[in-house]
């Protein structure tokens, strides 16, 4: 939104606590600070770090500058190491870390990273596995859950006042469909087993995940009170 602002030409000056506050990634905050702004004519101010673009040239500033940048970089490689390191500690030990219990789940009032079961939604899920024993199709479970009025698995959470957001919902008012029907039928949290680290990030400056090998999962058995026995999973499985 700034630069936004920059380009249009509503800004000439930018004023920032220290370098830190501008960004993390020495390359970006360099490229900005030491192209993209002079040649913009957009004064740039550093206030701790006692930079002014104005006199950097001529002040020794401007042989910190990088070095600066770089040494922000490295703390926030660091801490993203530590809360990897801290992360896989939680998961290894069977401690749930997502931001959201899985449908038929919900968070433990006082333990954050137990996993309890939801009373309302495990009867549904038990009627998922149970109408699949019965011979339904994936597609012929979800009309029925639809036609029976139950809730899908975002719509459910939002009900609850979660601000759930899920990378498979395709709207607000979702339904039951094959695809999220099938993935209960198939998660193995159902019997106890909590499986993590499913995803990982590409590195500490990109956002984006990607599916990590099987593995390099962390599986836990008995992680939690299972919601389905395991002999029924295994025959859904087989079917």
């Amino acid at each position: 939104k700034m630069m936004e602002d920059v380009d249009s030409g509503k800004i000439n000056c930018i004023i920032v606590k220290d370098l830190s506050r501008f960004g993390r990634d020495y390359i970006e905050s360099g490229k900005y600070i030491q192209k993209v702004f002079p040649a913009k004519n957009i004064r740039f101010i550093a206030v701790n770090d006692n930079y002014d673009s104005i006199t950097a040239d001529t002040a020794e500033s401007h042989l910190v500058l990088p070095v600066k940048n770089f040494v922000n970089d490295s703390y926030c490689r660091d801490i993203s190491t530590k809360v990897k390191s801290s992360q896989q500690i939680k998961r290894k030990k069977g401690e749930f870390i997502g931001a959201f219990a899985t449908y038929g789940y919900k968070k433990h009032p006082e333990k954050k990273n137990s996993l309890i079961i939801d009373e309302r939604a495990a009867q549904v899920v038990k009627l998922i596995f149970n109408s699949k024993l019965e011979g339904y199709s994936n597609q012929g479970i979800a009309t029925k859950l639809n036609a029976l009025r139950y809730l899908s698995p975002l719509s459910y959470n939002q009900d609850n006042g979660s601000n759930f957001i899920s990378g498979f919902s395709n709207g607000i008012d979702s339904k039951w469909n094959a695809k999220n029907v099938g993935r209960i039928l198939k998660n193995k949290v159902y019997i106890g087993i909590l499986e993590q680290g499913k995803r990982v990030k590409i590195n500490y400056k990109i956002d984006k995940r990607i599916k990590a090998n099987e593995s390099d999962w962390i599986v836990v058995e008995d992680a939690h009170e299972p919601i389905i026995s395991k002999d029924v999973f295994e025959r859904v499985q087989d079917i």
